[in-house]
C-alpha cells in the first residue's frame, strides 16, 4: 500500500514536537484519530520515525514534511534500514519500505516483540520465543528458538558487529538474558534471574561494546560487562523505565519511563548527573542522536519532545 502525504498541521499528526522548552509545532489530533501512544522512535539526519499501534509516521522536523504509513493493528517497532525502513508489528509481519512500496520479508503466526539493526544486519524477536537474524534485507542468517514455554522475549539489541542480546521474563520466576555471536548465532551466555522478578523490557549498549544496560518491569536498571555478562551496577527507580540508551561516546546512560523524568548517569562513576522533568508522565521511547546533547523522547500520550542538553551535560569529552 502506498504512503499518504500530509502537511504538518493536519489532524492526522498524532504528536507534538518540542525544541527545548518551547513548542515548535503541535497538532495532537481529535479523539477519533488519536489511536494510541508511541511505541518506538528512530532518527536519521533531520527525520524522525515513530511507531505506534495502527500507524507509522515519518517526518522531517525541520521542514515539517510528513509521511504516514499504515501500520499493524497492535504495536509497531520501526527503524531506518539501508535506503528505506523496516517495520515489525503485532500482526507478525516484517516489512521493508522503500519509495512508497513495501516488501514482506516474513509473515509469522505470532506477534513480533522487537527489532534491532546494525548496518546490514537486523534481528527480530517473536512471541513464540524465537530470535531470527537477517542480512541484506531478506537473507536469514540464523534462528534461535527457546524451548522453555515459560519464557517470553520482550527486548532485543545488536551490539555493533559482535553480539545479539535478548531479554525477557518467565511466568514463574525472574528475568533472563541471552547473548549470542552476531554472525554465527553461537550462544555465549545465559543469565538467569537477571532482574529478580520482572521481565527485561529494554536493552542498550555503549559505543565501545564493553557495556550493556537492561531495564526491567521490577523498576530496576542494571549495567553489565560485555562479553562476560558480569553485573556491574544496579539503579533502583521509583517506577518502570522502559526507554534506555547510551550516548554516542558511551560516557552517559539515558533512561526515561513512567515517572515522566529523563535520568542521566555517568558510566565510569555510576553517578546520576542529571534529571529533567519532561512534558509527559509516561515516556515509552527514547533516542539519543550522534551528539548526546540532542535527545528525543516519545510518550504514551503521543507527544515527542526534542531536547538540547548542551548546557546540562559535557558532551565533548
Amino acid at each position: 500500500m502506498g504512503s499518504k502525504m500530509h502537511s504538518f498541521s493536519k489532524r492526522y499528526i498524532l504528536a507534538c514536537l518540542y525544541v527545548g522548552v518551547a513548542i515548535f509545532s503541535c497538532a495532537p489530533g481529535s479523539e477519533k484519530t488519536w489511536r494510541s501512544g508511541i511505541y518506538s522512535i528512530d532518527n536519521r539526519g533531520d527525520e524522525i520515525l515513530v511507531g505506534a499501534p495502527g500507524y507509522i509516521l515519518k517526518w522531517n522536523f525541520l521542514s515539517g514534511q510528513t509521511e504516514e504509513l499504515e501500520g499493524a493493528r497492535h504495536w509497531n517497532d520501526v527503524r531506518f534500514y539501508r535506503d528505506g525502513l523496516l517495520t515489525v508489528g503485532g500482526d507478525g509481519q516484517v516489512l521493508f519500505w522503500r519509495e512508497g512500496s513495501r516488501k514482506q520479508i516474513r509473515k509469522g503466526e505470532y506477534p513480533l516483540s522487537g527489532l534491532a539493526i546494525y548496518r546490514d544486519f537486523y534481528a527480530i524477536a517473536s512471541n513464540d520465543n524465537k530470535v531470527v537474524v537477517y542480512s541484506d534485507i531478506d537473507q536469514e542468517v540464523w534462528l534461535f528458538e527457546d524451548v522453555d514455554p515459560r519464557n517470553t522475549i520482550e527486548a532485543i539489541h545488536i551490539v555493533d558487529d559482535t553480539h545479539v542480546i535478548a531479554g525477557g521474563g518467565r511466568f514463574t520466576s525472574g528475568a533472563w538474558i541471552r547473548i549470542w555471536e552476531l554472525r554465527s548465532g553461537k550462544l555465549l551466555k545465559s543469565i538467569e534471574d537477571a532482574h529478580d522478578r520482572g521481565a527485561v523490557v529494554g536493552i542498550a549498549s555503549s559505543a565501545d561494546g564493553k557495556l550493556f544496560a537492561t531495564t526491567s518491569k521490577n523498576r530496576t536498571i542494571r549495567l553489565w560487562g560485555l562479553p562476560d555478562g558480569i553485573l556491574l551496577k544496579e539503579f533502583r527507580m521509583v517506577d518502570e523505565m522502559p526507554a534506555i540508551q547510551f550516548g554516542a561516546n558511551g560516557r552517559y546512560l539515558f533512561s526515561a519511563g513512567w515517572d515522566g523524568n529523563l535520568h542521566v548517569w555517568e558510566t565510569k562513576t555510576f553517578e546520576k548527573v542529571f534529571v529533567k522533568k519532561l512534558d509527559s508522565d509516561s515516556i515509552t521511547a527514547l533516542y539519543v542522536r550522534d551528539d548526546c546533547d540532542v535527545v528525543i523522547a516519545g510518550a504514551y500520550d503521543g507527544k515527542i519532545q526534542v531536547m538540547n542538553l548542551e548546557n546540562d551535560l559535557d558532551c565533548q569529552n
